[in-house]
């Protein structure tokens, strides 16, 4: 056995190496390229010949430990190879080299690695040379790293200098920018990812969870929670809610109910988990007994389906006809029609609409609409032609010719709703008849007095009783003129001698006539309010 230190082991390497390559003598010619470097420059020439020769020897190897900076062995990894202080145990085989030990001129082996202790060669029997140094699993760690393996280089050409080429190791700084930049590139992707990431959490049908989204909005939580949203299901914040880290988003999924009631059934979307709570949201007061299922019972995700015998008490009005009371099972008000055999036609229209839930006492009115199309006459009113009479005092008028009214046709379309008219509007024109003219007498004459007035003061006062002394006013009522004259006692007693109407003639003519009145009359009873209140005779 041989305690073989650091330095011993690169000197064996070393000569190795010297080993497995042919050194040029003094006398070979150099071969020298167009232009030398750094890297492929010749090999300096070592005196004194070949320095291993064939002796026949065998022995231990001894290599000599002259430091020759210039040349680089090529031996990768000798910079770990500086001596530990500690040593291993090898076993060595008796090595045939057919080479001579020689010690190089003033280098002393053992000024440096001192001397090496001697143990008893192992036979060959027992274990046959292999030409090289056996090396073994180490009896002390740790200690330097083994040496990388060197392959042997080809046979240089014959009479030439074989030249090295020693590969240069990558830059060592290059290298740690390189790792450096890998390492913050990493750092910054986690950091920007951990930012990004955002921990909601999110409650489905009350059931809590954790999830993590790089997403911005509720959308995206609920992907991360493997939930798809239907518009009938309820989600707390609206889907594109911006979301922070920490947020609470709330989803109750909805269920399909489908509810069998009398002659019809409906359909229904709802959030609640029992049926009970179900009805109770639709505002259906149900005892179980009228519920087909328990009212415990959960509504799966699928849906349900359940029957419900509940009588209510509503009242219909079909059209004109008056309202009924009636006690039906059905749940909405199409139903009830189609439970009472009750049509409805294209223009008629049920209050409320046949979709919409009955509950008890709900009014439900059936209004039977109609359109259709009328001939139409319109009265044209008469002109009035006006022709002067210089025989008559100036502003008396008297009709000469009453005239005509002309009439008009025009063709309707009419729409009535419960058979009353609530829109009219003209789709064409009829016939046309034209009016006749009314021709009327106007005085001019200034010579001609009015009847003189007997009493005026009186028929002022009952004037200003009767009309607050207007002589002229037409309120549209039937009565005109100060003393408020009817058309037909005004006929009656000659006033159309004046004008037509009082309210066109004159105060003077106007009591001329109401004179008349009250002599055949005994009294002014004709205005009994206001003889009352003056205390005129009647």
């Amino acid at each position: 056995m041989v305690d073989i230190s650091a330095r011993a082991r690169r000197h064996e390497a070393r000569m190795r190496l010297a080993l497995a390559s042919e050194l040029p003598v003094a006398s070979a010619p150099l071969f020298t390229p167009e232009a030398d470097t750094d890297r492929t420059a010749a090999l300096p020439v070592l005196p004194g010949g070949d320095l291993f020769a064939p002796s026949g020897h065998t022995g231990l190897h001894r290599a000599w430990d002259a430091r020759l900076p210039e040349i680089d062995a090529g031996v990768r990894g000798a910079e770990f190879f500086a001596p530990s202080g500690q040593t291993v145990a090898v076993s060595v085989a008796a090595v045939t080299t057919g080479l001579p030990v020689l010690d190089p001129p003033g280098v002393d082996p053992a000024a440096q690695t001192g001397e090496l202790p001697l143990v008893e060669p192992i036979p060959a029997a027992e274990e046959p040379s292999t030409g090289r140094i056996a090396v073994v699993e180490p009896l002390t760690a740790p200690f330097a790293p083994p040496l990388e393996v060197v392959p042997e280089p080809a046979p240089a050409p014959t009479g030439r200098r074989r030249r090295i080429e020693v590969e240069a190791p990558a830059p060592a700084g290059r290298l740690r920018f390189a790792v450096a930049a890998v390492v913050l590139a990493l750092i910054g992707g986690s950091a920007a990812a951990i930012a990004a990431d955002k921990t909601i959490t999110v409650t489905i049908d009350g059931v809590d969870r954790v999830v993590h989204t790089y997403g911005s909005d509720v959308a995206a939580a609920l992907t991360a929670a493997g939930l798809r949203a239907r518009p009938q299901d309820r989600v707390e914040p609206a889907l594109p809610t911006e979301l922070d880290s920490g947020d609470h988003v709330i989803v109750d999924r909805a269920r399909r109910l489908v509810l069998h009631e009398g002659a019809g059934q409906r359909e229904v979307w709802t959030t609640a988990q029992t049926v009970g709570e179900a009805l109770s949201r639709l505002g259906i007061d149900a005892e179980p007994i009228q519920m087909s299922v328990s009212p415990d019972a959960q509504v799966p995700l699928t849906g349900l389906e359940v029957i419900l015998r509940i009588p209510r008490s509503v009242t219909l009005a079909d059209g004109n006809a008056a309202p009924a009371k009636i006690v039906t099972e059905s749940g909405t008000v199409g139903a009830l029609l189609a439970e009472r055999g009750i049509e409805l036609g294209p223009d008629d229209v049920a209050i409320p609409a046949p979709d919409a839930p009955l509950y008890p006492g709900t009014p439900v009115q059936i209004v039977r609409n109609g359109v259709g199309e009328i001939v139409e006459v319109q009265r044209i009113p008469p002109s009035e032609e006006v022709r002067e009479d210089d025989t008559l005092p100036r502003g008396k008028k008297i009709v000469v010719e009453p005239g005509r009214s002309g009439e008009r046709t025009a063709i309707m379309r009419v729409r009535v709703e419960n058979g009353r008219e609530v829109r009219r509007e003209q789709i064409r024109a009829g016939a046309l008849t034209p009016p006749k003219p009314r021709i009327v007498r106007l005085g001019t004459n200034d010579s001609i007095k009015a009847p003189p007035v007997e009493d005026g003061s009186v028929w002022d006062r009952l004037a200003q009783c009767e009309s607050t002394g207007n002589w002229s006013i037409n309120t549209g009522n039937g009565y005109y003129g100060g003393l408020q004259f009817d058309a037909r006692t005004w006929r009656a007693y000659g006033g159309t001698e004046f004008a037509p109407l009082p309210h066109q003639a004159s105060r003077e003519e106007q009591i001329a006539v109401a004179t008349k009145v009250r002599d055949s009359r005994g009294g002014y009873g004709a205005w009994p309010a206001c003889s009352r209140k003056l205390g005129l005779p009647r």
